[in-house]
């Protein structure tokens, strides 16, 4: 039994530990995209005000 519990807590640790790595990588792409689209907006504004 307690071979059975250990082995469950290493699985939730495994499972935590992938999602917090995917939170994070989720995080990066959606600061590149907020950072493309602010981009895109100062570019957009500077061929406006020309």
């Amino acid at each position: 039994l307690r071979d059975c519990a250990q082995a469950a807590r290493q699985v939730q640790a495994k499972e935590l530990v992938n999602l917090g790595y995917k939170g994070e990588t989720l995080g990066i792409e959606l600061r590149k995209r907020r950072i493309d689209a602010i981009r895109s907006m100062k570019k957009s504004y500077l061929k406006d005000s020309e």
